[in-house]
């Protein structure tokens, strides 16, 4: 692969756009850092890869200029892998993740891009919609209903907070999750168990757990009406 040095100066007349390399990378950082407190939403993964499409297109566009045509698209190749690496390193620190065509001799870009895309959707973006999810269904089938309100929302609490020792394996953490992500696993595109990391982010946030608890209530009267 490309191994260019490139200035950041220079780094962004080749990688155009209305965000900066070096910002998307620290904002995915923060991103990964907090998913479940996460103030900015935006998706960080689409941005880079929207600007890097429209960067090749004025590549394609220009006449040679202050560096030759040649010169700009290797610049803007080693863009690329320097963010796919750097993505690919946040999600094996983070989650235990990895993609076999980046650590294989098979470097396929249209498949980095596709599992970028949905593991960091599925992963980050979305990370709070998936403990819900999990939570509820691990849950609903043991909560007393018939507690009065204090203790109730004790009750749910305590078992929310014991969430850590119930057995789950990744695959089916992912079938209620994604299957496209489910599918990526299965086809051994991407491998790792990333549980003992992904789940502890959830009770560091205590904000989370009332937002969660009120989740769980709403959807425990739509499971009993459908059950019923």
């Amino acid at each position: 692969m490309n191994d260019l040095a490139i200035s950041e100066e220079l780094q962004e007349s080749i990688f155009i756009g209305l965000v900066p390399f070096e910002v998307i990378c620290e904002n995915l950082k923060k991103q990964f850092e907090d998913y479940i407190n996460m103030e900015d939403e935006n998706d960080y993964v689409d941005i880079f890869y929207t600007q890097l499409n429209a960067s090749r297109q004025r590549l394609e566009e220009l006449e040679n200029d202050e560096f030759s045509n040649d010169t700009s698209k290797d610049m803007l190749e080693t863009i690329h892998v320097k963010f796919i690496n750097f993505l690919s390193k946040l999600f094996y620190e983070r989650l235990n993740l990895t993609l076999i065509t980046i650590s294989s001799e098979e470097y396929d870009y249209d498949e980095i891009e596709y599992c970028f895309r949905y593991l960091y959707e599925v992963f980050i973006l979305h990370a709070k919609s998936n403990f819900k999810i999990i939570i509820f269904n691990e849950l609903k089938d043991i909560i007393d209903l018939d507690l009065d309100d204090s203790d109730y929302f004790d009750h749910i609490q305590l078992l929310v907070n014991d969430f850590t020792s119930v057995t789950m394996e990744p695959m089916a953490f992912l079938q209620l999750c994604s299957q496209e992500v489910y599918h990526m696993f299965e086809d051994g595109q991407v491998i790792g168990n990333f549980l003992k990391r992904y789940t502890p982010k959830l009770y560091q946030n205590e904000d989370f757990s009332v937002e969660l608890i009120s989740y769980i209530t709403l959807s425990l009267e739509g499971y009993y009406e459908w059950k019923s």
